[in-house]
């Protein structure tokens, strides 16, 4: 009988890992890219996914629920020990819907964390929708990732997702030696709803509850960094209404739902606008919030009269409006709209911004912000935001 050829077990091990630590800088090297012009074509936007936008004036697009930097669903990690995290569908909270996954970076120290939470208009969506690419970039460049799920408002209106999120904030640092997290490096991003929950937690006073016989209250809710896809800096129809340059996005029908109206008109009932006011997040900046960056796939253009409330709900004004409270108070607000000429992107990408942020040692130290009983010092001057 003809002896077969077979590899030795310990040559193999030698591949394997080989190819591993291959994948690994390469990852590292795509998050050290150098500065792009917007006209010079970048090595990641091949990641990015292909957006469809109609060409009239108004600069509206067809797709509802934009994330700029999520990738093909095909292109997944070649790398399977990447694949799934080191915790899986670990419950953070009471709910049914608290629970997230988390992936340890591979360092000697203690690592910061990148909190992925996903969008979906606050109806849907799932922790699963993180990018493997972008995954994988913040764990070879040593930032742990968490992906969460969180609680919908079609069965538990507001604040509940932004509750719900804060929460995963808490259990996060509570996890810190366990874990080996930096509970003073922690930053959030998101697209959409996400991207709005993020916006919220960044600008927020401190949830921590320091009387608390739970170790996870006790714990901090501040952000050190957000990076935000399609964000809304508030949920307040009547401030959209104000603000946005025609359309009907003020009439958006998550708007209602969001506060357990039946119609607009219940809106505008004072225990409802309290609510509404507390959850904009663009009510509560103050100079110690996180620096934060913005990217939005619309143009910053008037929306058609007649434009269904869907068309407005990622538009720039959201954005610009945001940068412009905190550029008051000196916060550092990057606004990136895309196929905007005069758009300047100083990071390039959503992960360069995390990997400038979470691992700067001197910026931690002058921006963790994780104390107990933190406070914040309120911006009162809102009428013209």
């Amino acid at each position: 009988m003809a002896s077969q050829t077979s590899v030795p077990k310990n040559s193999k091990i030698i591949i394997i890992r080989f190819i591993q630590i291959t994948l690994t800088i390469s990852a590292l090297a795509a998050c050290t890219e150098p500065e792009y012009s917007n006209s010079v074509q970048r090595p990641w936007d091949h990641l990015l996914l292909s957006h469809t936008e109609t060409n009239d004036s108004q600069g509206s697009y067809k797709q509802s629920a934009i994330d700029l930097w999520d990738v093909n669903p095909a292109l997944q990690p070649l790398d399977p020990l990447l694949r799934d995290g080191n915790e899986v569908d670990v419950s953070y909270g009471q709910h049914s819907q608290n629970i997230l996954d988390f992936w340890l970076a591979d360092t000697a120290n203690l690592s910061p964390v990148a909190v992925f939470i996903h969008g979906g208009g606050f109806v849907a969506g799932d922790k699963r929708d993180l990018s493997p690419s972008i995954r994988i970039k913040l764990l070879a460049a040593g930032i742990s990732v968490a992906a969460i799920n969180y609680r919908f408002i079609s069965t538990d209106p507001m604040p509940a997702p932004m509750l719900d999120a804060g929460r995963a904030i808490q259990f996060l640092r509570d996890k810190g030696c366990e874990w080996r997290i930096d509970p003073t490096r922690i930053g959030a991003f998101g697209a959409s709803a996400g991207a709005c929950i993020c916006m919220w937690l960044g600008m927020h006073p401190d949830l921590a509850d320091p009387e608390s016989h739970d170790s996870v209250k006790r714990s901090s809710t501040r952000l050190q960094a957000i990076g935000s896809s399609g964000g809304q800096s508030s949920l307040d129809p009547l401030w959209i209404l104000k603000w946005f340059p025609g359309g009907n996005t003020h009439l958006h029908p998550n708007l209602p739902l969001m506060y357990a109206c039946t119609d607009f008109d219940e809106l505008c009932t004072k225990p409802v606008r309290n609510l509404i006011e507390e959850m904009s997040a663009i009510n509560h900046v103050s100079s110690l919030d996180p620096p934060i960056y913005m990217v939005y796939n619309q143009r910053n253009n008037p929306l058609a009269s007649d434009a269904p409330p869907r068309d407005g709900i990622h538009h720039p004004m959201f954005g610009i409006k945001m940068k412009k409270a905190l550029d008051e108070v000196g916060v550092e607000a990057v606004l990136v709209i895309r196929n905007e000429p005069e758009t300047y992107d100083p990071y390039g990408s959503v992960v360069n911004f995390l990997v400038t942020k979470l691992l700067d040692p001197d910026y931690a130290t002058n921006h963790h912000a994780c104390d107990t009983g933190y406070a914040k010092t309120y911006m009162l001057e809102t009428q013209d935001r």
